[in-house]
Order: C-alpha cells, then structure tokens, then sequence
C-alpha cells in the first residue's frame, strides 16, 4: 500500500519529476561543488543549494573547536537521553548562552531543528487544544500537533486578519481553550514574513500562545545577529521560539527558547521528547559555543553585510531580468517558475550550466507554482551572483520558458 502524504503513490512519476535523482556530494571547496548523479555522471559548478549563510562550516576556529572537543574526551555521541546521563557541561553552558543571547528565560537544545518542533509541540499542547499554523510553517510542526490529536487550523501564509478571524472565534466556541499560533519569522518556501509586532500583540488579547520558527535568520540577519526578532524589535516578546543550528552556525543541532522557565523541565522529560532522541552531544555543543563567538563579534557583522549585500545583488540583477521574485530579503530568494518548469526541464536546466540550484514543488508547495530557492552565503563572490544571474537570463530565450512567461519577463525588463 502506498505511503500517505509521501509522494510514493505514483513511484514512477516521482522519479520522472526529479523526486528521485539524488545528487551525492564527492566535493564542496568554498561556494564550488562536485556532484555524482543517480545515473553515475559528474556534475561540478557554483554551490546555491546547500545551506550555509555565513560560510561557517568550513571555518578553521570550528574545525579547531572540533578537534579539541574529541581531544578533550568528548565523544563523537552524547550516547544517552538528556533526562538519562546524555548531558554534558557544554550543553548546559550552550542553553545558557542561547537564553541569554535571545533575551529569554530559558533554552533547551535538540539534535535537529525539526526535533525542537516537535518537543515543543509535545509540551505546549495535548489533545483537546487548538493549534492555529501558519500554511508555510515547517512540516515538523503539523506532524506533531496532528499526531497529538490536537485541532490543527491551517492559515494562509503570513496573513494577520486569518489568525485575527480563527482567534476570535475559537475564543467565542472555546472561552477556556489552549490556543497556540504557529508561525515562521521567515517561511522556507517564500521568504515571506508575517507582522510579528502585531502578531504577538493579538495574541496577548486573545489570551493565545505565539512560537515563531527563527531557523532562517537567526545568525544570519540583524546587525548583531539575533534575526529577525532583533529587525522588528521583538527580542524577549515572543513566548517561544525554535530554531536550527544547522544553517547559520556550521553543524546539526535544535533548540527551543521560552520566557518560560517550567517549559524546559517538560520538555526533559517524556512528554516534551527528550526521552525519545539522543541528547545533542558535547562535541556539537562546543563547535555551536565557537560559531557564536564568531557571529557575536566583528567577523560575525562583517559575514552578515556581505550576506545581505548578496542577497540584494541578485534580487536586483533578477527583478530587472523579468523573473518573479517571491518574499522580501533573506538568506535565500525564491523564485516563481511556470507551472510546466518541472516536466518542460527548465527547473533543472541551470544544472548544465554550472548552477546548482535548489527546486521546490509538490508536495513542497502547491503543484502550480513550483520555484527555485537559491541560497546565498557570504563568501559567494560577486562574479559569482553575476554569473548566476546571466545564466539565468540566457534561459530566457530558450524553448523551457514558455512564450507567455517569456512575455512578461521582457514587458518586466522593459525590451
């Protein structure tokens, strides 16, 4: 029997989509990549598909903290529970850090971002409680809240007036109800953003919880780093926040943050997962302590302009060629293709070209507007974001774009 939800119904379709051409790693040096298709052949060219904003992961005082870490008798696995012998002094000092940087009472680290979802959700909700989610919140999150039996409230993405509406009459049907709101400070799939000074204040009237999901531009945004919390002057307003490590701070790792400080002893235990997940080990918590002195200090502002700096560049190099941009500034740029790009080639036909390019579409987003995600780092150059940009425009004129796209990228650039 096929597998719900998983795109597996059709086999044969998936693998003719591209769901199922895997693209393996044999080398990454700095913003170039050298890959080994499902087929056996070789792909090498410009890496904007891996997610790495700062360029972290392959800095020397990481490595170093690494080594030191094993050196000191640190284990390559935590191999225990966090309730259960799995903590370490380096995870409790990182928690620490985390909270104070955040300006929050309190933080509990996971070994991924979408565990922290999950122990999140597992401990702020049960069955019987409502949960209004945001359409582009990560999937983590409606997994565990459905698995929960709690009621799941989709809204569409970023729109204040739907949370405002359910919020109301939830509140009318259910005066004594837990409510928990679900957002995304910045949604994986459209770099769009939701009103957060607004969101938290409709929340505190209708007596509701907020988690913002700050995966995307924690380390990566904001002049000190605190993302956007930091931008929309949020810091230490938002009930709860979870995150990843893994795209800013150079290795795996989760975390949830709280102004409430009965929120990580739930979590410990079973109800909030760690009793289900190895504890994230001492090694990993000395190389995120290493990444963040780095992002708190002046390495860290000088990797964040030049980010930005990318991100502008080739929003604008695309704006002018005629392509639908999607969102506002982030780490990555969405961009809308054609509902045919898939099937017709051109989704992947940077490829050829030297571009490795992230490909979102169904089940990922709605089927009729696949899009590119591009994502940007700091050490991309800007020969690099230029090069990019002119392969991409030479699409343009090929037989992938259909003539009513191709239309209206001309009208946009003004041929």
């Amino acid at each position: 029997m096929p597998l719900p939800h998983s795109g597996l119904r059709h086999p044969s379709k998936c693998q003719d989509s591209g769901h199922g051409d895997v693209r393996v790693v044999l080398a990454r040096v700095g913003t170039r990549m050298t890959c080994r298709t499902s087929e056996g052949g070789l792909l090498s060219g410009l890496d904007f598909v891996t997610q790495d904003y700062l360029g972290l992961s392959a800095h020397p005082a990481l490595h170093e903290a690494a080594i030191a870490a094993l050196e000191t008798g640190a284990g390559l696995h935590s191999a225990g529970l966090a309730p259960l012998a799995g903590l370490s002094e380096s995870v409790l000092e990182l928690e620490a850090r985390l909270a104070a940087f955040l300006r929050v009472g309190q933080a509990t680290v996971f070994p991924s971002g979408a565990d922290a979802n999950r122990g999140a959700m597992r401990a702020l909700v049960q069955a019987g409680d409502h949960v209004i989610l945001d359409a582009e919140a990560h999937p983590s999150l409606a997994e565990a809240a459905l698995a929960l039996g709690v009621a799941v409230h989709r809204s569409p993405p970023g729109s204040l007036e739907a949370v405002e509406r359910r919020l109301c009459r939830l509140r009318r049907s259910h005066p004594g109800a837990t409510i928990l709101v679900a957002v995304s400070a910045i949604s994986a799939t459209s770099a769009g953003r939701p009103d957060l000074p607004a969101m938290i204040e409709l929340c505190r009237e209708r007596h509701a919880m907020l988690l913002v999901d700050v995966a995307h531009d924690l380390g990566a945004m904001g002049t000190t780093g605190r993302g956007v919390m930091e931008l929309e002057g949020c810091l230490g307003r938002v009930d709860v926040m979870t995150g990843s490590f893994a795209k800013t701070f150079g290795v795996a790792g989760g975390f949830v943050a709280s102004r409430e400080r009965g929120l990580k002893a739930a979590m410990r235990m079973v109800r909030g997962g760690q009793m289900q997940t190895a504890a994230l080990s001492s090694l990993q918590a000395q190389v995120i302590l290493r990444a963040f002195d780095l992002i708190e200090g002046e390495e860290g502002i000088a990797r964040r302009r030049k980010l930005i700096g990318n991100v502008r560049r080739l929003r604008n190099h695309l704006g002018d060629d005629g392509w639908t941009l999607m969102g506002r500034d982030a780490p990555f740029v969405p961009v809308r293709l054609p509902p045919d790009a898939v099937a017709s080639g051109l989704a992947g036909a940077p490829e050829p070209a030297g571009m490795f390019l992230a490909v979102l579409q169904a089940p990922v987003v709605a089927g009729h507007v696949p899009r590119w995600r591009i994502h940007l780092r700091c050490d991309h150059s800007v020969a690099d974001i230029d090069n990019l940009a002119a392969a991409l425009l030479n699409l343009q004129s090929s037989r992938l774009l259909p003539r009513s796209f191709a239309q209206t990228a001309t009208a946009r650039r003004g041929d």
